[in-house]
């Protein structure tokens, strides 16, 4: 099913992930209604009044970039150290 890959970086500063992208996947199932591959007249095709494919996302796919660190604070860390 689709999904979303997010992607982390860890803060050299606090040791927090920090979200640095994130991207939709496309299941290329006909069956997901976020898919590309889905068809726009799916209710017709089924015989049914309307469209009933799955129309969510499953669990993210969560990337943590180990080799590469951000030289800032998390904006949580950040946030609370204002003065």
């Amino acid at each position: 099913m689709c999904h979303r890959h997010l992607t982390f970086k860890t803060s050299s500063l606090c040791g927090h992930l920090i979200f640095t992208e994130g991207r939709d996947v496309d299941c290329q199932e006909t069956g997901c209604y976020i898919s590309s591959l889905h068809p726009r007249n799916c209710a017709a095709i089924s015989g049914r009044a309307r469209c009933q494919c799955r129309r969510y996302y499953t669990r993210p796919e969560r990337v943590i970039e180990q080799n590469e660190s951000l030289p800032t604070k998390c904006p949580g860390c950040s946030s609370r150290s204002t003065t």
